[in-house]
């Protein structure tokens, strides 16, 4: 690793990337904030970090040497997104710039959000519209009312009520 020569053995990966971001994520949940980092033998630094209330994921990615060609700096968004791809895909992540940037001399970075996840949409009842919290008690989703009222309907029906 010529571009970092002062990264201990510890702290170089040489295991697949999609191994590289589930240890990556585990280690930001513990480091509360902090950067969980890794140098892969080729020369990328890659780190990521929880922030914020909500923990959203901060990733970013380095070398030591900025490109000098424009085949370079190719090279460099290719690589970029390979490790997008193993990392949850390209469309889980959108460029950012970090509060507190860590300084590679005349290195290279780039830096990533992990987007929202949004909710998943509440389920409605199929009769009055109402969102539903316990589906699965019928065929189709149904509120509590409707629910007790196809309940009852159902019990007289089979001479119960």
């Amino acid at each position: 690793m010529p571009e970092f020569p002062t990264i201990p053995e510890s702290r170089v990966w040489r295991g697949s990337l999609a191994d590289l971001f589930a240890k990556l994520v585990m280690r930001a949940a513990e480091l509360g904030g902090r950067w969980a980092w890794y140098a892969l033998p080729r020369g990328a630094i890659v780190s990521l970090r929880r922030v914020g209330a909500a923990g959203a994921l901060e990733l970013r990615i380095a070398r030591g040497e900025t490109p000098a060609t424009p085949e370079g700096f190719r090279a460099w968004e290719i690589e970029l997104g390979v490790f997008l791809r193993y990392f949850g895909g390209r469309d889980a992540w959108e460029p950012t710039t970090l509060e507190d940037p860590v300084l590679i001399g005349t290195g290279i970075a780039a830096a990533f959000r992990a987007k929202p996840v949004p909710a998943p949409p509440l389920a409605t009842c199929s009769k009055c519209g109402v969102p539903v919290h316990d589906g699965g008690l019928y065929r189709d989703d149904l509120c509590t009312r409707c629910a007790m009222e196809a309940g009852e309907r159902e019990a007289q029906a089979r001479g119960h009520g």
